[in-house]
């Protein structure tokens, strides 16, 4: 930090601090006395504040360390908002702490770490303290330096706040996490909408043999993003929903709860299951595509010798939010869909009823209903409330499609993630089992490539914003409410030369969403679930 970066009026009595790293001084404690702080490591973050207001700010923590030190530029209006003075210094901490002092002009913590995760980039706002912390400094466990090194920032995991956003006294706050297919994402929204955190992980690489072991993946994530939440806000949390990829399928042993087989993907495909359902289901129904639910239970189910009559079908997000309640087999009509349920009649149809498969199906219920309230152990654990309810999920594209904010008739949100999805609202309900070709062979053309590597992206871009066009005209010659606006949402969101190649080729105004982010809309599920509409 620069020397101007430290000045202030005198008018000021506000804290600021900017991005900072540890061991740098950031600023100054116009006081004579010592401070008093409580201090937990919850997961690999510092919490520094007052334990009984929960006010205070967090730091991320390096496991290879083992004392960080920081100083805190805080003048004494902001200071006793989080520290309790007292006059002499304080030995020892809670969770480690070697040392607490004031060296003036500076306030001074060292702290002793062991076993926490690696340091991460974090942006987390307390109402008058934030900033980002990355190690700069290392120290040996003998205490003697090392090396004056920086540490780069872990890309397993981000998480950050909101802009001096607080919740009022009283305010409930809701939960939603999104499982996509290399990540997950949280966002914690008040009842107006309002981000107050939110945050990412990578999943982790679990190996099962020599396959992925995606159900170790997902479950620790789950956990691991619970813990990045603020701690001062968990006990805010009224309720929470998941969403996760369509068609990512589970097959779990209701008396054991453990997984009968690997988890089968969203884009898995089993085309030794599509005759067979394409024998039983309407013709151009949602189940006749080899990488749709019901394929994938089909297939599962013709291929497994062991004892099928505890077997249970539950979908990523079902399984997910599984864990969370602890009720068995509980899905909704979004998950449902591509396994045949019918959400116009709210029941499965009487061809998928009288299959043999049918007792494995799972209770559908609409997506943001509560089904129960967190497990205590994990309320606990983690520092929720005990009321904290639990809302049935989504899919990820339909999450997104809540979170644009697409509420009349003729508005579209397309997804552009690792697949192309698009959502229409219409007033007449459209079945078919892929867009804009069902073709489950069809290899793409790519061929041939041209010399500049500008033009052969141009050319990827132009002929994906074609398929979306022959998608949305598809939907149109079936019947459905004509096409009006497309809000974006997805990666590809964030191209606005895209967005401009689209806007030519789909003939209506395209801009990216204002929430782009599926765990967005997952949230607003939970919130739904609490108060009824979103």
């Amino acid at each position: 930090m620069t020397s101007r970066s430290r000045r202030r009026s005198k008018a000021d009595n506000s804290c600021h601090l900017s991005t900072f790293q540890c061991g740098q001084q950031v600023g100054h404690v116009r006081s004579s006395s010592a401070a008093r702080a409580r201090v937990m490591f919850p997961s690999s973050l510092l919490f520094v504040g007052d334990g009984g207001s929960g006010r205070g700010f967090h730091m991320p923590l390096d496991s290879s360390l083992a004392r960080a030190t920081a100083r805190l530029e805080l003048d004494p209006r902001s200071a006793s908002r989080f520290f309790q003075k007292r006059a002499d210094p304080i030995p020892s901490l809670m969770g480690g702490c070697e040392s607490m002092s004031l060296q003036e002009p500076r306030f001074t913590m060292s702290c002793s770490l062991s076993n926490y995760p690696p340091c991460f980039s974090s942006t987390l706002r307390s109402p008058s303290v934030h900033g980002v912390c990355c190690p700069k400094t290392l120290v040996s466990r003998n205490g003697l330096f090392n090396s004056a090194t920086k540490t780069e920032p872990r890309r397993g995991m981000t998480a950050r706040g909101s802009s001096g956003m607080n919740p009022e006294i009283g305010e409930r706050l809701y939960l939603g996490m999104d499982f996509g297919t290399s990540g997950a994402r949280f966002a914690l929204i008040d009842k107006q909408g309002n981000i107050h955190a939110e945050g990412k992980r990578e999943y982790p690489e679990y190996m099962s043999g020599d396959a992925r072991d995606w159900v170790s993946s997902w479950k620790v994530t789950l956990f691991s993003l619970l813990e990045d939440i603020p701690v001062h806000l968990r006990s805010l949390i009224a309720s929470m929903s998941v969403d996760g990829t369509s068609a990512t399928t589970m097959i779990i042993d209701s008396k054991s709860g453990d997984t009968l087989g690997r988890p089968f993907l969203y884009n898995d495909s089993c085309p030794d299951a599509l005759p067979i359902v394409k024998s039983i289901a309407p013709e151009n129904h949602t189940v006749c595509s080899g990488s749709s639910t019901l394929c994938k239970l089909v297939s599962w189910w013709n291929s497994n010798d062991t004892d099928k009559g505890s077997a249970v079908l539950m979908h990523q997000a079902d399984w997910l939010l599984w864990l969370l309640h602890g009720k068995l087999g509980v899905s909704d009509y979004n998950n449902a869909l591509k396994v045949g349920y019918d959400p116009e009649l709210e029941t499965y149809p009487s061809w998928l009823q009288s299959q043999p498969y049918s007792n494995a199906l799972p209770s559908v219920i609409a997506p943001g209903k509560p089904i129960g309230h967190l497990k205590e152990d994990i309320a606990q654990k983690h520092s929720f409330s005990n009321d904290c309810v639990v809302c049935t999920g989504t899919t990820d594209s339909i999450a997104a499609f809540l979170a644009a904010r697409a509420t009349r008739p003729g508005k579209a949100v397309t997804s552009l993630g690792s697949t192309l999805a698009i959502k229409l609202l219409s007033t007449r309900r459209i079945e078919d089992a892929r867009f804009p070709v069902a073709d489950p062979n069809m290899i793409p053309r790519l061929l041939p490539r041209p010399e500049s590597d500008v033009q052969y992206l141009h050319g990827i871009l132009e002929s994906i914003a074609r398929i979306e066009g022959k998608a949305y005209s598809l939907l149109k010659d079936l019947g459905a409410t004509p096409l009006e606006e497309v809000f974006t949402a997805g990666g590809g969101s964030k191209n606005e030369k895209w967005i401009k190649i689209r806007e030519r080729v789909l003939g209506v105004p395209v801009s990216r969403a204002i929430q782009t982010e599926a765990a967005y809309g997952a949230a607003l599920l939970a919130l739904k679930g609490m108060e009824g509409n979103i």
